[in-house]
Order: C-alpha cells, then sequence, then structure tokens
C-alpha cells in the first residue's frame, strides 16, 4: 500500500490542502513557516490517529478552529485497492479515527495500512534518550506485529500501578498488606509476559536492523539486544517481588521488573548512545 493524497483542513497552517504525491518519492521543498513539517504531521495523523509531535491532539487545531481533519488515500500496489484513513481532532468532542467509515483503535494493526515512520532530529531521543522510549518503540512492534498481543503493555501499566499503589498505603500505614500476592502474581503474569515478548520482539528485528544499518553505511558491527530489568518467568518475577518488598517499601514504589528493561543499540559491543558519532547514531535510528 502506499499514500496517493493528502487533504488537511484547519490543522496547524493548514486549510483545505490537498496533495497528490508520487507513488515511490515526494519531496517538499518550500521557504521556512510554509508548513512542510505541517504537512508531514497531517499525513502521520492521518494514517496513525496520532501527531508525532504532540501528545495533546489538541495542539492541532488553530486558534479560532474547532475540528483538525486529515483525510488520507492509500492504494495497493496493483492499483486494484483503494482505502480512505480519515482522523479528526475536536476540542469539545475529542478524536475520531476511521478506515473507511469504520472506527478504530489507535496503535490497532490494521492490515492495509502502510508502514509510516518519521524521521527528524527530535527521533534521536529514541537512540540518545532514556530506556522508556525504546521500550515503548519495540512494544508498539508488538501490537502491529502480534494484533493478540495488543494490550500486554497496559495489562502490565494497570497491574504496576496497584502494586505501586498499594506499597504507597503502606508507607502511610493505612494499606493492607494481605493484598500484596495478589499484586504480587498480577505483575509477575503481565510482566512475564510483556518480557517474552520483548525477547521475541528483539530477536526478529535484531537481523534486520544489522543489515539495515549495513545499507546505510554503518561500517561496524553493530547490535540489538534486550536486556530485562528481572527475571522473565512468572515464577521468578514474583519470587523477586517477593524478596524485595522492603526495599521497595524504602524506596516508595517497584524497583524491579519489565519496567526497567533496556532495549540497546550496540556500536561494537558499546552503548550506541554513549559512544556513537551524532552520525553513527542518525543511522542507528533510521535502521531501527
Amino acid at each position: 500500500m502506499w499514500v496517493a493524497s493528502v487533504a488537511a483542513d484547519s490543522l496547524r497552517s493548514l486549510d483545505r490542502v490537498t496533495l497528490d504525491l508520487d507513488r515511490k518519492v515526494t519531496a517538499i521543498v518550500g521557504p521556512n513557516g510554509a508548513g512542510k513539517t505541517n504537512l508531514v504531521e497531517a499525513i502521520y495523523f492521518g494514517l496513525t490517529g496520532r501527531s508525532f509531535r504532540t501528545a495533546d491532539r489538541r495542539d492541532l487545531i488553530p486558534f479560532g478552529d474547532t475540528v483538525a481533519r486529515s483525510r488520507i488515500v492509500v492504494r495497493s500496489d496493483d492499483e486494484q485497492l483503494e482505502h480512505l484513513f480519515m482522523s479528526s481532532s475536536s476540542r469539545s468532542e475529542g478524536s475520531r479515527y476511521t478506515m473507511d467509515g469504520a472506527a478504530i483503535e489507535r496503535g490497532e494493526a490494521v492490515s492495509h495500512r502502510p508502514a509510516t515512520t518519521v524521521f527528524s532530529p527530535d527521533r534521536l531521543e529514541l537512540v540518545k534518550g532514556p530506556p522508556s522510549g525504546r521500550r515503548a518503540h519495540v512494544d508498539s512492534y508488538i501490537a502491529a506485529r502480534w494484533p493478540t498481543r495488543n494490550e500486554l503493555r497496559q495489562r502490565f501499566g494497570r497491574a504496576l500501578a496497584q502494586r505501586n499503589a498499594l506499597i504507597a498505603r503502606l508507607r502511610e500505614g493505612s494499606g493492607d498488606r494481605s493484598q500484596l500476592p495478589t499484586w504480587n502474581r498480577q505483575v509477575a503474569k503481565t510482566g512475564s509476559e510483556l518480557a517474552i515478548a520483548r525477547n521475541a520482539a528483539v530477536e526478529e528485528l535484531s537481523g534486520p536492523f544489522n543489515e539495515a544499518a549495513a545499507d546505510l553505511g554503518l561500517d561496524r558491527q553493530t547490535g540489538l539486544t534486550y536486556r530485562p530489568g528481572s527475571a522473565i518467568e512468572a515464577e521468578a518475577i514474583e519470587a523477586g517481588l517477593e524478596q524485595r518488598f522492603e526495599s521497595d517499601l524504602k524506596l516508595g514504589r517497584t524497583g524491579w521488573g519489565p519496567h526497567h528493561d533496556e532495549i540497546r543499540l550496540e556500536l561494537d559491543g558499546r552503548q550506541l548512545r554513549r559512544f556513537g558519532s551524532q552520525g553513527q547514531q542518525r543511522i542507528g535510528l533510521l535502521a531501527l
């Protein structure tokens, strides 16, 4: 599938803008402030229901307007299939994201949606920044690659939040410690499922990542590795949580588990984010 056209209405500086795109490469050229990045954002918003520049989709709506819209037409390579993706963000009614008129969830795996990647200076945080960004990136791949695993990150996050809330109450002297085994089991079960999926995803991505880095001109040994922040098996995670309860109580939160996983981009066995040059980090980002 490829993007054939984009139409943006009341989206940042774009007002009733329509553009047909080339099947292979389209270069958008213009002076500063002309809206080039806004147009790229409109394409991304239309295809994914999200912005790559802001977490609050209401930021897309210009002052004085109430709704921002993006309409994307995609076609199959043989031109036999055509699908319409539409995204909107309203100040009063929230957001809506559809394919051919049917609502779809953001992050949901959609078979006819083209893969969409944005490369911008801010995206270097994925390589240079904290592990949380790389975990989220791999988790989004998991959701797209294996739709049945779409909710793993959310389920683990909910269980972890409940355990942390209980720890906070116990520190204050108002919690019920008998609830702890329940949340230990939930964190262990959901955490194990998430860790196993992350390990499988990184194993699957590692070879193509190395090949892409080499194709882009990085003539050094690269690697993509998964460094778990805890055990992977549910029983071992549960036992570890029980053993670390007192230290977690002092810390005020759960200090051990998949929320401390690291996805490492490596260059000659060392962390790319610490020892790679700016150019090498950019290639690593593009390869990922």
